[in-house]
């Protein structure tokens, strides 16, 4: 069996949380969520609790033919590692999290909470809204890569099509198929992997340019430098702050560069041990508002925001044919992905 494989076939189905479990059946909403080149995403209604979820499907053989049999079992990989981790975390209300993962013949799925819509749309579609929530959606992301790094995770592909948004306009962070996976808390300055990972536009310099030497966590700080000025920039920038390697390149090899003029140029540093990392980000004066900071209690106000109701699901008709059975095989504490 491929290594690939082995990952896969330890991976588990539900991750335990506040909300109320999700056992399946799923009924389909017939709402497409969108499509890669081999996975889909739809919304479903969990059929025992009544949670509406979002079901991203992967098509096996598109899968192996894409040759993406690792970035599957990293991501389940990923969730199974912060789902075991049992200290204290700030900033995991800030992480997607994966409630289950079963598979069929054709397909596996990964079952989690439904969102609205990424950070990119919501830059799109409501500008205004976007540039005035900067400094709190801006925190919780920080709070949220900060908790990655504290779990021993780097993202490496910090974007915004990675950055999701649930009912309550809160980030949450999701798609951890690039990552690495240390496996304990990440040091600032210490280098972990090597690996040429991530988004042209995100990528780090010393990802970009690297020849070899590890790098470490504050390559998700560039990210985050790059996700914050595309958030706070005239018009949202479409497509981030550097499109090519030589616009990388050119920003590198200067000491300023006045598309940062609303930016802190710390965190877009390109000598990696000088860049902000997240107690300098936590004590930059820009995410205080009306007198506090947007990291104070972030999680519990994140909560308190109002909720919007964008799908109801008890408005479906229920049809046990349409039903999406998934096939309950235990584990110890986990079900295989694969039967």
């Amino acid at each position: 069996m491929p290594l690939a494989d082995r990952r896969l076939a330890r991976s588990y189905v539900h991750l335990p949380g506040y909300q109320e479990r999700v056992t399946g059946p799923f009924r389909p909403l017939g709402i497409s969520l969108g499509a890669g080149s081999f996975a889909s995403a739809w919304g479903a209604q969990d059929h025992g609790s009544g949670r509406l979820l979002c079901m991203k499907d992967i098509d096996r053989r598109k899968m192996v033919e894409e040759e993406s049999e690792d970035v599957v079992a990293t991501e389940l990989e990923v969730y199974r590692h912060m789902a075991s981790w049992e200290k204290e975390c700030d900033g995991r209300a800030f992480l997607m999290q994966l409630e289950m993962c079963f598979s069929t013949h054709d397909s596996i799925y990964f079952v989690m909470d439904l969102m609205v819509f990424d950070l990119r749309k919501l830059m799109a579609d409501e500008p205004e809204f976007s540039f005035e929530n900067a400094p709190r959606l801006s925190a919780q992301m920080a709070l949220g890569i900060n908790a990655l790094h504290s779990m021993g995770i780097i993202h490496r592909d910090i974007k915004p099509d990675n950055i999701l948004i649930d009912s309550r306009y809160n980030v949450k962070i999701a798609d951890f198929g690039l990552s690495h996976l240390h496996g304990t808390p990440l040091e600032p300055g210490e280098g972990y992997t090597s690996a040429y990972m991530g988004t042209l536009a995100y990528m780090a310099p010393e990802v970009m340019f690297n020849e070899g030497d590890k790098y470490g966590c504050a390559v998700d700080w560039w990210s985050f430098g790059c996700v914050l000025y595309e958030l706070i920039s005239p018009g949202h920038k479409a497509g981030g702050l550097f499109n090519a390697v030589d616009e990388i390149d050119a920003y590198v090899k200067s000491s300023t560069s006045e598309a940062l003029e609303e930016l802190d140029p710390c965190l877009l540093e390109p000598v990696d041990c000088l860049r902000y990392e997240f107690e300098g980000i936590k004590s930059h004066p820009w995410f205080t508002v009306n007198g506090m900071s947007e990291f104070d209690n972030a999680a519990y106000r994140a909560i308190q925001r109002f909720q919007i109701k964008f799908i109801h699901g008890e408005d479906q008709d229920e049809h046990d044919e349409e039903l999406l059975h998934p096939v309950r095989v235990e584990w110890q504490n986990f079900w295989p992905v694969f039967a």
